[in-house]
């Protein structure tokens, strides 16, 4: 609101750039300005989006009866795509770069006709120089006002995105996210909506398993671990969704999914498969499993839209899953959306961000915002924990673990290359862990298992990390496994033990700067065993005496 003041205060400012997280409301921007700056500074707006898809959501904003009346505004934009007179009596249109890249003459004359502010809605789709660049061009120069609005000004290729300010760093040229004498900049993190509850917290539920191919050398190559594949996760990956481990992770979507809905019946299931006959084939696992879906690709675009508008619905005659590509990923505002199948080859930053976002829209039908959560399904492998990794770093700074991973993996894993030349055998899922977005730590695989078994037992909802953080609330450890024991088998019971102490011991010695193993040795010396051989009363005899002679 305060940057609508300053222009109309200031009408040297042109140009207003708008970094906000996926999911963050940023689709209200539009609105905002409209509401604002019409007719003082602009006679009409139009809202360029990436994707048909999106026209609709543009109208539907301005149509929101809550801003209408919040806003004190009467406005509404058309969605056209090469009309004469777009508008048509409204305030203004939306519009699609390709649209505009077919008959940039029409739109440049519009713009001659009338006063435009112009907003470029996920503009890190128009490459600089590129044919979208040069379509455009004309009405960037003609606009009283540009607005670019994205939570992810980056390109996957690294290439620079058209009319964005930048500035050279020790790493190239990096976005200018900083006020200038015609710019205004705003932004709105992650942590700034979770702050203001305007997105829900994720958690990722990583799927580690094994692979089997014939590569490119014509030899026969095989991983025991997604997580430790190295220098071959592309062409791991690859084989892994391709065979079965895909369906056993689907499968194990399905299933939380399912779960989940005996506490939020609206939940809704996005999977993201890595090509167009991928994706009919998972549809067709999830017709078998019972789990009714439908398709959205880009190869039947009218079947797709159709697709997208009943997943979107909730009446009687609602889909509750969508299997896609691509073409749903970015823009897709389905609140009730809360599990992703993350089963996609694609590693950069922008697209996986943005695919993250279709699950952390707030559903208020759905109940309380602390009920609510995102789930993502997804390969344990780590250039998904990069791109992850990345993310987080918006939010707070990262500490990596030292000596962690020898690898230096790329930021996308594509279709690899020479896969025509590739044979993907077979794979297998084999364990999982969890981790919320937003936690330097989460579960591993022994522990997410442990949590998941008590939370299906007890019929409990929500994240496995959520859990261990309430249990690691309880003081007393006695208390914490009595509070268990009763879901879990003695076996487990122990292995929670375990992680406890191996934690308390690492906390203790990092604090107090010891080395590694030094209370190993302690507990050794004074139980005359290693922690290994202990039965559960030994282990809790051992944490309270930690407590105790080495209190954190």
């Amino acid at each position: 609101m305060k940057v609508c003041t300053d222009i109309r205060l200031d009408r040297a400012i042109k140009k207003v750039i708008v970094s906000a997280t996926p999911g963050g409301g940023k689709s209200l921007i539009p609105v905002i300005a409209a509401a604002k700056l019409l007719p003082a500074v602009a006679d009409k707006l139009c809202w360029i989006v990436p994707r048909l898809a999106l026209q609709e959501q543009g109208e539907r904003a301005f149509m929101d009866p809550f801003f209408r009346e919040e806003l004190g505004h009467s406005h509404q934009l058309r969605a056209s795509s090469n009309e004469q007179n777009p508008g048509r009596g409204c305030s203004g249109y939306v519009t699609t770069y390709q649209a505009v890249s077919q008959q940039p003459q029409l739109h440049a004359q519009e713009f001659t006709k009338n006063r435009y502010i112009l907003v470029l809605d996920e503009p890190h789709h128009v490459e600089s120089e590129g044919v979208w660049h040069q379509a455009l061009g004309p009405l960037v120069e003609r606009a009283a006002l540009v607005v670019l609005m994205s939570g992810t000004f980056e390109r996957s290729s690294g290439n620079r995105i058209a009319f964005m300010p930048y500035s050279e760093t020790g790493d190239g040229a990096e976005p200018d996210l900083f006020d200038g004498p015609d710019t205004r900049v705003i932004e709105y993190s992650r942590a700034d909506a979770l702050r203001d509850k305007a997105i829900i917290p994720m958690h990722f539920q990583y799927i580690d398993g094994r692979a089997r191919w014939i590569g490119r050398d014509g030899q026969e190559h095989e991983i025991e671990s997604l997580a430790e594949a190295g220098r071959e996760s592309n062409a791991a990956i690859f084989t892994a969704l391709h065979t079965d481990y895909a369906y056993q992770l689907l499968s194990s979507c399905v299933d939380h999914w399912t779960h989940y809905r005996e506490f939020n019946p609206r939940s809704k299931m996005l999977v993201v498969a890595p090509s167009i006959n991928k994706a009919k084939d998972y549809a067709e696992k999830l017709i078998e499993m019972g789990v009714p879906c439908e398709v959205a690709t880009s190869d039947e675009a009218q079947k797709a839209e159709r697709a997208i508008k009943k997943f979107k619905r909730h009446d009687n005659d609602k889909n509750d899953v969508l299997v896609t590509v691509a073409m749903a990923y970015e823009g897709l505002d389905v609140p009730a959306i809360s599990h992703i199948a993350c089963l996609t080859h694609i590693r950069s930053r922008p697209w996986i961000e943005q695919m993250v976002a279709r699950a952390c829209r707030v559903d208020g039908p759905a109940g309380d915002y602390e009920s609510l959560y995102g789930y993502v399904f997804c390969p344990d492998d780590p250039l998904l924990h990069h791109c992850i990794n990345k993310i987080q770093d918006d939010q707070h700074p990262f500490l990596k673990i030292k000596g962690e991973g020898q690898f230096e993996p790329t930021e996308r894993a594509p279709s690899v290359p020479g896969e025509e030349r590739m044979m993907a055998l077979e794979s297998e899922a084999t364990r999982s862990r969890g981790r919320d977005l937003g936690e330097l730590s989460g579960l591993d695989y022994e522990e997410n298992q442990m949590y998941l078994t008590f939370m299906k037992e007890n019929g409990l909802g929500g994240s496995p990390v959520q859990l261990k953080q309430q249990v690691a609330a309880m003081k007393d450890s006695g208390a914490v496994v009595e509070e268990l024991q009763d879901a879990l088998t003695p076996r487990e019971q122990e292995q929670y033990l375990r992680k406890q102490i191996e934690n308390y011991c690492r906390r203790y010695q990092s604090r107090k700067n010891l080395e590694h193993g030094f209370l190993s040795k302690a507990i050794v010396r004074e139980f005359q065993k290693s922690r290994r051989d202990m039965t559960k009363i030994e282990l809790v005899r051992t944490m309270a005496w930690l407590n105790k002679y080495y209190p954190v």
